[in-house]
């Protein structure tokens, strides 16, 4: 459900550097990169890790994609 949560606020926010630096607070709580027991056994969300690197590769594919042309006519742009 957290993935999913990220994604949707990747979605609706397109705001990447603003979640990572978010969850990279949480790093004095717990910690950015546990082992795979570790995560399993002790946390109930994803690891801040994961977390901010699923951000940056959305970030890239984002970046990745051509960006929507708008045309305008000159007569246009003093309206």
């Amino acid at each position: 459900a957290e993935v999913e949560s990220d994604r949707f606020s990747l979605e609706r926010a397109r705001e990447p550097d603003g979640l990572a630096r978010a969850l990279v607070k949480t790093i004095e709580y717990r910690a950015a990169t546990p082992g795979r027991l570790e995560e399993i056994l002790f946390y109930t969300h994803p690891s801040v890790g994961s977390r901010v690197r699923m951000a940056m590769d959305w970030k890239a594919a984002q970046q990745a994609e051509p960006m929507p042309v708008t045309l305008v006519r000159p007569g246009d742009l003093g309206r």
